[in-house]
């Protein structure tokens, strides 16, 4: 008896000692990607302002092959998602400022790039359904100035197989 008594007092001790301990600082690598997505949720606030609080995840891949990486951005909040999915950003990045590139509605995760190209900038696969539709993989061609808009329609069309994954199927993170 006089043991398990010890024993459960112990355990608000340890209870204490572990919430008190301070959090592990974030790797280089983590603060890149944290400071990416305030810079994207602050791109899309002024964009689109009054959206509410974002979720997002983002990757950055070379889509023109001028050695710079532009930024995929899947954003979801409560007026950028629907049945079908949330919205891709496509996004040029001059380490201050983006250009969006596309805005393509109704896509899931996972997403990513094709080897093929079109108009000089790599095509995208993103993966398709809900609202009704059975799951699929979408090619996305840029049109000279845009990405396609959505991901369901043409000139989006389907795809057997899916090519480098940029953004896996990994929860969103809340940007604060």
């Amino acid at each position: 008896m006089r043991m398990i008594l010890t024993a459960l007092a112990l355990v608000p001790l340890a209870a204490c000692s572990a919430a008190s301990e301070p959090t592990a600082p974030m790797s280089p690598a983590s603060l890149v990607q944290h400071e990416l997505e305030r810079r994207v949720a602050d791109f899309v606030e002024a964009d689109e302002p009054g959206l509410g609080q974002l979720m997002l995840r983002t990757g950055r891949v070379d889509l023109d092959g001028d050695g710079v990486d532009e930024v995929l951005a899947y954003v979801a909040g409560p007026t950028r998602c629907g049945t079908g999915g949330c919205n891709l950003l496509v996004l040029k990045d001059d380490g201050n400022s983006f250009t969006k590139i596309g805005d393509i509605s109704v896509t899931q995760l996972p997403l990513g790039v094709l080897k093929t190209s079109t108009n000089g900038m790599r095509d995208l696969w993103v993966t398709v359904y809900g609202g009704g539709m059975p799951q699929a993989l979408m090619k996305i061609p840029f049109d000279g100035s845009t990405y396609a808009g959505n991901a369901t329609v043409a000139p989006a069309t389907q795809i057997a197989k899916p090519g480098t994954e940029v953004i896996a199927d990994n929860p969103l993170s809340l940007v604060d």
